[in-house]
């Protein structure tokens, strides 16, 4: 059986995909609409409003724990308390996918026993606050939605991306083939030659921030293992092979392709794992598609940066920026 972990983010102020911000009400539309009282086309955050659900089944869902609508007050004080921009993340969501179940047989309290230890493995559960917590069984297979507070209670402020993405050492930089990009002479006679340091050349530095999606990943499907559950994270690679269209749009066609190849090569992993679990390959795949997921994603949030630098400076262009 699999379990499939997701994580979303909800920013203070409406993107530019028309997905409403905290300050636009989302967070009170995705409540009612997770507690089956109303589907918000106006305000929930969702982008695809019809959801499967068997109305007859909404009954057996569970709130183990409700959201208290004056929390969604106190976040928003909080943004101004810290200066924080609107487009922040002020909270964020996981979203716990388990397949295969027979909704009779499934043991919440057991399940949530196994959220609750993975999330404080990680160390989530000492940092943010749990806003709401739903069970739900009335859709194609068992899941439940945490919502949680962006406001990290170690450090004051909202600093989700300090947690998730954190800045590593200053590694090399590499081109798209994985090649080590080396500094340059800028100015003078020497200029466009490779600068040198005790005769080598200088690679240039930069310190990446780990990508929160696949860590996040990577540290479920090794609790899952390390703790011998019934489970395995089938989706761990191809669940972040998801781009919206803006990003899509700029990889080129090779880094489509790859996109391409990963999703083929990850059905290949899991068909040759379920047919022999000692295969000698399996190792040699898993590490070919963490290395190359990796690349990729490091080239989404590259495009995301430069995108979001371009914005910012059209805004400051305006004028009334």
């Amino acid at each position: 059986m699999t379990s499939v972990l997701s994580l979303k983010f909800y920013s203070f102020a409406n993107n530019k995909n028309g997905e409403r911000g905290i300050l636009s009400g989302c967070l009170t539309a995705l409540s009612r609409h997770n507690l089956r009282q109303e589907v918000n086309t106006k305000l929930e955050i969702k982008r695809k409003q019809q959801t499967a659900i068997n109305e007859e089944q909404s009954h057996s869902n569970i709130v183990v724990k409700g959201l208290d609508y004056s929390k969604i007050d106190t976040i928003k004080q909080q943004q101004k308390e810290t200066n924080t921009r609107k487009n922040g993340v002020g909270s964020f969501s996981l979203v716990f996918d388990f397949k295969e179940q027979d909704t009779h047989k499934f043991d919440t309290q057991a399940h949530n026993e196994l959220i609750n230890q993975y999330l404080e493995s990680i160390g989530l559960l000492e940092r943010f606050e749990l806003l709401e917590f739903i069970w739900h069984f009335d859709e194609k297979s068992i899941h439940c939605h945490l919502l949680f507070s962006g406001y990290d209670q170690l450090h004051n402020k909202f600093a989700v991306n300090d947690f998730f993405s954190p800045k590593g050492e200053p590694e090399p930089m590499k081109d798209n083939q994985g090649n080590v990009i080396y500094k340059k002479i800028a100015n003078g006679k020497n200029r466009g030659e490779f600068e040198l340091k005790n005769g080598q050349r200088v690679p240039k530095m930069e310190a990446k921030r780990r990508n929160g999606t696949q860590w996040l990943q990577d540290e479920f499907s090794a609790y899952l293992e390390q703790n011998d559950f019934i489970y395995s994270n089938k989706k761990e690679f191809s669940s972040m092979l998801q781009f919206p269209n803006g990003i899509w749009r700029s990889f080129d066609e090779a880094t489509k392709e790859a996109v391409y190849y990963f999703r083929d090569l990850e059905n290949l992993y899991f068909e040759t794992k379920k047919n022999n679990s000692d295969d000698t390959t399996l190792k040699d795949i898993h590490r070919e598609m963490m290395e190359g997921v990796s690349i990729i994603l490091n080239e989404a949030r590259a495009i995301q940066e430069k995108q979001g630098k371009k914005k910012t400076k059209s805004n400051l262009l305006r004028p009334d920026g």
